[in-house]
């Protein structure tokens, strides 16, 4: 499954201004009906709410931007998804879309871990 969530908002503990300082992000699911994109997944996840903590001076989040949030169950990650393919870039099968309103979107997505960016 592929949601699509909004950062809202990054609380830190510690200096901002220290890479090495930890963060807590707020993201809700995205809701704006303005895109084509935005009205498929408002109606597939129309409510959601996540906070996480990162350390990692590398990984950060921008608030106001939107992100997609791929739920895989580490049974089938570990299985079937080459590490190389879990990258940012949007994995699909050479000419397929993914479809976040499907149950098969992961199959979709995934099949032979052809790498291309979003279309």
């Amino acid at each position: 499954m592929r949601a699509k969530f909004r950062c809202t908002s990054v609380k830190f503990t510690g200096d901002p201004e220290n890479p090495a300082t930890s963060r807590t992000y707020e993201l809700n699911a995205v809701y704006d009906q303005r895109t084509a994109e935005n009205e498929r997944f408002a109606k597939a996840t129309p409510f959601g709410t996540m906070t996480i903590q990162v350390d990692n001076p590398a990984a950060s989040l921008q608030v106001g931007e939107e992100y997609y949030l791929d739920f895989i169950a580490c049974a089938i990650a570990e299985a079937e998804v080459k590490p190389e393919a879990m990258g940012n870039t949007h994995d699909v099968a050479e000419g397929e879309r993914y479809d976040p309103g499907t149950t098969t979107g992961y199959q979709a997505a995934h099949a032979g871990n052809v790498e291309a960016s979003e279309r």
